[in-house]
């Protein structure tokens, strides 16, 4: 497999979320970690976690998995959102007090930085779940596997 090929296997799931429109901190997903994401109504993570597993098995059959295979993606794929879904009240907690600190009329830069610190740790957290849940899905696929999803995913990027 080609170096970066976990990278694209990740977003290739995450273009199955993103389809599923199932994102970690809202349902509707217009964009990445910040003030783009779009909500329509309350967050749900037991509807995040089936819209993960539905969009895993999705991707999978694509390159034929097996049906082992697919439960055990799918389980890696429900753990990883439930990992993650916790993070979204912080996340949520730091964009509203940016929006209050830009909205004082003096400036807090310390304050600021504290909330850029705590976002960075947020993401910080969901990376390392997310590269887990690759290594754990790695091992789950073969190698010819793997292979196809980055081709996949090099045919849909371009």
């Amino acid at each position: 497999m080609k170096g970066g090929g976990a990278a694209l296997i990740a977003l290739l799931l995450a273009g199955g979320l993103a389809a599923a429109k199932a994102g970690p901190f809202g349902r509707a997903v217009h964009g990445w970690w910040g003030s783009h994401w779009h909500r329509e109504g309350p967050f749900d993570p037991v509807e995040a976690r089936q819209h993960a597993e539905y969009a895993a098995s999705w991707v999978l059959r694509s390159v034929h998995a097996t049906e082992d295979q697919q439960a055990r993606v799918r389980e890696i794929v429900g753990n990883l959102v439930d990992g993650i879904a916790p993070l979204a009240p912080a996340h949520q907690e730091n964009r509203q007090a940016f929006l209050a600190e830009l909205s004082n009329p003096t400036v807090d830069r310390a304050g600021l930085e504290r909330i850029r610190q705590s976002e960075l740790d947020l993401a910080a957290s969901a990376s390392t779940q997310l590269v887990n849940a690759l290594a754990d899905i790695s091992e789950v696929l073969t190698p010819e596997q793997r292979g196809e999803l980055l081709e996949a995913v090099e045919r849909f990027h371009h």
